[in-house]
C-alpha cells in the first residue's frame, strides 16, 4: 500500500492512524468539525475537507509525486515515533507499575 486513508467522525486520533504513521505510510484523513486534532497538526498527516474532492485532490498529489508521498510518510513516521513508539509506551507503563509496586502499602 502507498497511502492510508480514513474518514473519522469523532474528535481525537484513531489507533489505525497511529499504526499507519508508525510504519511510515502517508496518512490522509478529514479535518474534524468544531476543532483540530493536535496529534494530526503540523503536517504529520494530510488533512482534507470532508468531501470527495478533498480526498481526490490529496490522492492525486501523493500518487503523482513519489517524492512528496515519501516525504509525507517519513514526516508522519517521525512524529508518530516521538509520540507513540511502542518501546516508549511500554517503558512508560513499566515505570508506572514499578512505582506502584515500590510505593503501595503492603
Amino acid at each position: 500500500f502507498d497511502i492510508f486513508a480514513a474518514h473519522v467522525d469523532y474528535y481525537g486520533i484513531a489507533k489505525t492512524l497511529m499504526e499507519a504513521m508508525l510504519v511510515g505510510l502517508p496518512v490522509v484523513t478529514n479535518r474534524r468539525p468544531g476543532g483540530s486534532v493536535e496529534e494530526l497538526e503540523g503536517g504529520s498527516a494530510v488533512l482534507v475537507d470532508n468531501c470527495v474532492d478533498g480526498y481526490y485532490n490529496a490522492f492525486q498529489r501523493l500518487v503523482g509525486d513519489d517524492a512528496a508521498r515519501e516525504e509525507q510518510g517519513l514526516r508522519g513516521r517521525g512524529h508518530a515515533s516521538e509520540c507513540w513508539a511502542p518501546e516508549a509506551a511500554e517503558g512508560a507503563v513499566a515505570g508506572i507499575y514499578r512505582e506502584l509496586i515500590t510505593t503501595a502499602p503492603r
